[in-house]
């Protein structure tokens, strides 16, 4: 029953993104949007090329920069976890901020590469995927909230790490070359490319452990059932292509863009 049931909450989730649509949200157009999440209370943060990040406390109708403490405002990833939200930067590494970002402290003890382009975790245990730096490249872990860092990418040979996501004890990780995934943090990484015509993979999102978007460069957003087995194409609506990053708040999902904005669909609305 409980398999039926899983099969069923697939196919009627397939259907509906055959007909959702993006609608492009108020506030922040135009603008080089690299990353997006939100705090545990609800309010939306973005990161961006050159301003640093800025936040909005009422569903993204305005927005307010957030910079205090930033040594520099060029954003690579932003991720809330629990009442802490984390900045990756290009060259200055991982900023905390406690107080819903009115203020921000360096974190990079044991981090030999600083242009952190991923940040994801759940609880003490965070991962941070980082690019541009030659051999130092590659994925590092911390287990004290990002208070220290040490490198666990052995086995992934690829040149940089865009974006990361993970799902129990299921790391993935986007790069040029498309989504590799490992299972228990191990060295086994395996390639799960099918269906994803564009392999340039700058953000993923989760949704209830059945679904996994990802945020392409050239090909808008791509979805799949099957922890990445196979994936397909979901941009019905979108009028930029270059997805730098993806975030789910409750049943809507935003999507910000290379020199386009924030786009958002909201599932609550479709026949599922």
């Amino acid at each position: 029953m409980k398999t039926t049931l899983t099969i069923i909450i697939l196919i009627l989730l397939a259907l509906s993104q055959a007909d959702a649509q993006w609608v492009q949200a108020d506030g922040l157009y135009g603008g080089d949007i690299r990353c997006i999440t939100s705090s545990n209370n609800g309010y939306l943060f973005a990161g961006t090329s050159s301003g640093g990040i800025f936040r909005s406390t009422n569903g993204g109708d305005t927005w307010t920069a957030v910079n205090n403490g930033m040594t520099f405002r060029t954003i690579l990833t932003l991720t809330s976890i629990e009442n802490r939200i984390y900045a990756g930067t290009l060259a200055e590494g991982v900023f905390r901020s406690t107080n819903n970002g009115n203020d921000w402290v360096q974190v990079n003890s044991g981090l030999t590469n600083k242009n952190v382009s991923a940040l994801v975790g759940e609880g003490s245990t965070m991962y941070a995927g980082t690019r541009y730096g030659g051999v130092a490249n590659g994925i590092y872990r911390s287990t004290d909230a990002g208070d220290s860092w040490s490198p666990v990418s052995t086995g992934l040979n690829v040149p940089d790490i865009i974006t990361l996501a993970s799902s129990g004890q299921t790391l993935y990780a986007g790069t040029v070359n498309g989504v590799y995934k490992v299972t228990n943090t191990g060295t086994n990484w395996k390639m799960e490319n099918i269906g994803l015509l564009n392999t340039e993979v700058w953000s993923f999102v989760m949704y209830d452990g059945l679904a996994i978007y990802a945020g392409t460069y050239g090909g808008g957003v791509y979805l799949t059932m099957d922890d990445g087995a196979t994936w397909t194409n979901v941009t019905t609506g979108m009028n930029n292509l270059n997805v730098r990053s993806l975030l789910r708040v409750e049943s809507t999902i935003y999507a910000g863009t290379f020199g386009g904005g924030i786009f958002s669909i909201d599932n609550a609305s479709s026949e599922w």
